[in-house]
């Protein structure tokens, strides 16, 4: 997802979809969204977690995927590999995601 670099209005249009309120998904549950066999939430888990990566690294920089993973390549798991390269944890970081989130932020003009 970050190595497409594209944010279309359709990437932008599910976001804001899937921003409304009550419709948040902890980062711990999008394997779950995945792993249906529904595409309507396969379709949710890659908005919410295409929106979260590039929020990831904007935070915390380009190289923050390189980073994970190096860590999961020395035999860290990834909670800690998330947290060494982050210094908070997946859920503290998708709280910061949700919480700077609005219409204006996911691309929409004003």
């Amino acid at each position: 997802m970050a190595a497409r670099g594209e944010w279309g209005f359709g990437d932008r249009s599910r976001l804001a979809l899937e921003l409304l309120p009550g419709s948040r998904v902890p980062a711990s549950r999008l394997d779950e969204l995945f792993d249906r066999t529904s595409r309507a939430g396969a379709d949710r888990a890659y908005a919410l977690s295409a929106a979260f990566v590039r929020d990831l690294i904007d935070r915390y920089g380009p190289d923050f995927p390189g980073r994970v993973l190096a860590s999961i390549a020395r035999g860290e798991s990834f909670d800690n590999a998330f947290r060494g390269a982050t210094g908070v944890t997946l859920d503290e970081a998708a709280g910061a995601f949700y919480h700077s989130q609005t219409l204006w932020s996911s691309g929409y003009p004003p």
